[in-house]
């Protein structure tokens, strides 16, 4: 079973079943039994779908929703999510082999793309600079993403050109942040 600790070294097991991703899907709106991808990237429901796979053994340990979501720093919830995942590809690939492998690709998606969006962001605030090398190999993983050819064609050069604004300073972070999600939403189906 999947596993992670939080920041006061307690350690928490991430059994997902049906009446979890029931509970999820009732208490946050995400309907992860049709569409397992869309899953919310917010840091806040990442907390709660963590909250409602671990409530049991908390309460065991007599702790409440605000001390477990104390316990977790960003690192920390970055590690609970990529086991909480991992958990939901478990689950989903004991049933549909093909949809585990989904599971497991979207997620390394996304995490590809919030990787990107930050890269992009630490360029327009100068703590960050990247080459058009290092943002290659950082999309290769992008690459079975939509459609391949549209994101090698459009969204590659695309990238480098915001990436180079960025850096430049010719584009706010909310605008460089508003091309991001227009150019992806432009290249990848719904």
């Amino acid at each position: 079973m999947r596993s992670f600790k939080d920041t006061k070294g307690r350690q928490w097991r991430l059994g997902v079943t049906v009446g979890i991703l029931d509970q999820i899907c009732e208490e946050l709106g995400d309907d992860i039994f049709e569409d397992p991808t869309k899953i919310s990237m917010s840091p806040r429901d990442n907390v709660h779908m963590l909250w409602i796979t671990v409530e049991e053994q908390a309460e065991a340990k007599g702790i409440d929703p605000r001390d477990f979501g104390r316990s977790l720093d960003g690192p920390t919830l970055r590690e609970a999510m990529n086991e909480w995942m991992g958990a939901l590809s478990d689950f989903f690939s004991a049933l549909l082999p093909g949809r585990g492998k989904m599971m497991e690709h979207a997620w390394q998606t996304s995490k590809t793309l919030l990787e990107i969006e930050e890269t992009l962001v630490g360029c327009i605030l100068g703590n960050t600079s990247i080459d058009s090398e290092e943002l290659q190999e950082l999309t290769l993983g992008l690459l079975p993403f939509g459609n391949s050819e549209n994101w090698r064609m459009e969204g590659i050069p695309r990238l480098k050109e915001l990436m180079q604004q960025a850096q430049e300073g010719e584009i706010t972070e909310d605008e460089a942040r508003s091309q991001f999600h227009s150019m992806l939403e432009t290249l990848t189906p719904s």
